[in-house]
């Protein structure tokens, strides 16, 4: 028997504190990993795989926004939030129609609200995941001349064993 990992969490800030905030609330209960600037989160992104990517929307270089849609492409399965201290009501649909925002949560966050949508997205994120493996294991490959034989019981029959 395998022990279960713990959803993987990045969160990116320029904030030091902030960073450190994220970091001490979602402990425990997630592995925390933290980056000060969006380029530094892509490096991470590329070599390792995470269920929920926490970005903040006003960091120096690139917009949460910004960062959020090449997240997207690096990290197709990985659910993303964008938090904001500020209202700007066109960023936030920006980043929820071109970044595939799964939460927009303001600053300051209410903690259980945050650690509540953390938890939903690693959880979607890793049903996601599963389905797409799942997916993936009965695709045929490419170079195959002929398909291979299958067989999909969506009822099981005892008559059919």
């Amino acid at each position: 028997m395998t022990a279960r990992t713990l959803p993987k969490v990045l969160c990116v800030d320029d904030e030091p504190a902030l960073l450190r905030s994220l970091r001490w609330l979602l402990r425990g209960e997630f592995e925390v990993t933290i980056a000060s600037d969006p380029a530094q989160a892509l490096a991470i992104l590329g070599a390792d795989r995470f269920d929920v990517i926490i970005s903040d929307q006003r960091m120096p270089g690139m917009t949460g926004t910004e960062f959020l849609q090449h997240a997207k492409v690096t990290a197709p399965h990985a659910m993303r939030l964008l938090l904001t201290g500020y209202a700007d009501f066109g960023a936030v649909v920006s980043a929820l129609n071109d970044g595939d925002v799964f939460r927009y949560i303001s600053k300051p966050w209410d903690n259980a609200k945050l650690i509540r949508a953390v938890q939903e997205a690693a959880r979607l994120a890793r049903m996601s995941r599963m389905r797409w493996s799942d997916f993936q294991d009965t695709h045929a490959p490419e170079d195959a001349d002929e398909p291979p034989e299958e067989l999909l019981l969506v009822e099981p029959d005892p008559a059919l064993r």
